[in-house]
């Protein structure tokens, strides 16, 4: 009444309130949902394929010490894959990279392909070891083909720590 308003009171039906009620538990839902997907641990996801680079892979092909930057004296950089979706016979084939590594190599120049047989569905590992030298310094990525199709881009760097 101070600011010159009038407060009216208007009953609202049972089934409008039920309706308003099941819309914002729906929102709510959606909004966990998208926020638990949105969250991602260092590895990558694309429909049959789930990937994580790390330090180290166990003996089961879970991945240790899951990491997207390597440190460039660390001889071998593995990445632990999950294939849910694959028939028998399938290829997964393993692209490394240089995406940008200064004048060490070209832009996007393939440095290793590695290509396994799956027998269906399966976990497994890719490896790259390193030559001599330490690893330079820059990004790169793996690109993982199931049957010659690209399904899933991996980037991560070298730096030093």
């Amino acid at each position: 009444m101070s600011a010159g308003t009038a407060v009216l009171r208007r009953e609202t039906g049972r089934v409008t309130r039920a309706g308003a009620l099941l819309c914002a538990l729906l929102l709510a839902a959606g909004g966990i949902w998208g926020g638990t997907a949105l969250r991602q641990a260092p590895g990558a996801t694309a429909g049959p394929i789930s990937a994580t680079l790390a330090l180290n892979v166990s003996p089961n092909h879970e991945p240790i010490s899951p990491t997207t930057v390597f440190a460039p004296d660390v001889t071998t950089i593995h990445l632990a894959f999950k294939v849910s979706q694959a028939q028998p016979g399938s290829k997964l084939k393993a692209v490394w990279r240089a995406v940008n590594v200064g004048d060490a190599a070209a832009p996007n120049s393939q440095l290793a392909e590695s290509v396994l047989v799956l027998p269906g569905p399966a976990p497994g590992t890719f490896r790259f070891t390193r030559g001599s030298g330490p690893w330079p310094v820059g990004e790169y990525k793996v690109d993982l083909y199931l049957n010659d199709q690209l399904i899933l881009s991996v980037p991560y760097r070298v730096a030093s720590r």
